[in-house]
């Protein structure tokens, strides 16, 4: 979740308590429903220990831009 930490900087803390894959990636899912996670069916049942992430920055993706030319008016838009 999300710690605003009154710097302009989004900062993201997870708490695992230890279970198998399959737990982690519906806790991901959870935490970050906008996100992807993707987990190979064949390690879902690896176990993992309990850990802890603090006060991560991540980095959002840029979002990629194209230019296409409008039907409408015949010029050339970017678009993203």
């Amino acid at each position: 979740m999300p710690d605003f930490n009154g710097l302009g900087l989004n900062l993201y803390s997870l708490k695992f308590e230890g279970h198998d894959v399959q737990a982690l990636e519906k806790k991901l899912k959870i935490n970050f429903p906008d996100d992807n996670v993707v987990i190979a069916r064949s390690a879902k049942s690896v176990r993992l220990d309990a850990f802890e992430v603090r006060n991560v920055r991540l980095q959002e993706p840029r979002s990629r831009k194209s230019s296409r030319t409008c039907k409408g008016c015949g010029r050339s838009h970017t678009t993203g």
